[in-house]
């Protein structure tokens, strides 16, 4: 095979793994969004139903309120035994939010 032919044929392959890489990227971005939209749904419930929650962080055990907002990066707290202090928890160190009073409207049945 010619040095011509080679290239040709690298050439073709270096497109159709970009192609496939670039398929799957779009998977995966499509994945985190709908992961995203659940997250948002259900905090979005919790705030508005006013329902206790618990939530367990990574390395300081765990915490109690209601969620008053929340964004991309942090969720607004307000603590129930700490005389309704609000907290500003960052999403990277929840590793868990329970319902403390599950109602109809959180879990949707």
């Amino acid at each position: 095979m010619s040095t011509q032919a080679l290239r040709k044929s690298a050439s073709i392959l270096l497109v159709s793994l970009l192609l496939v890489i670039g398929s799957f990227a779009a998977q995966e971005t499509a994945a985190a969004s709908t992961a995203l939209d659940v997250q948002n749904e259900f905090i979005d419930t919790l705030i508005k139903t006013q329902t206790p929650v618990v939530i367990a962080l990574a390395n300081l055990g765990d915490v109690e309120g209601i969620v008053l907002d929340h964004d991309e990066s942090v969720i607004l707290l307000r603590r129930i035994n700490r005389g309704f202090t609000q907290q500003l928890i960052f999403k990277n160190g929840v590793i868990g939010i329970t319902p403390i009073q599950i109602g109809t409207d959180v879990l949707g049945y």
